[in-house]
């Protein structure tokens, strides 16, 4: 198993590539869920298009 674990920030959301089909993102506490759905989106949105993950792979795991 290839163990990346890179860490970064993408519009204020913290995400972990937890491996090659896991991406880990927290919540803000002070974002209301149905606000962060989109801001959610859009890293998934942007790690899939900069080639870290395969659309049909991706599973996303939310930390609130």
């Amino acid at each position: 198993m290839n163990h990346i674990n890179k860490t970064g920030m993408i519009r204020g959301i913290k995400f972990l590539i937890k491996d090659n089909n896991t991406i880990r993102i927290w919540k803000p506490v002070d974002i209301e869920f149905s606000d962060f759905k989109e801001k959610c989106d859009l890293v998934i949105k942007y790690l899939i298009d900069e080639g870290f993950f395969s659309k049909h792979k991706c599973k996303v795991e939310v930390i609130t």
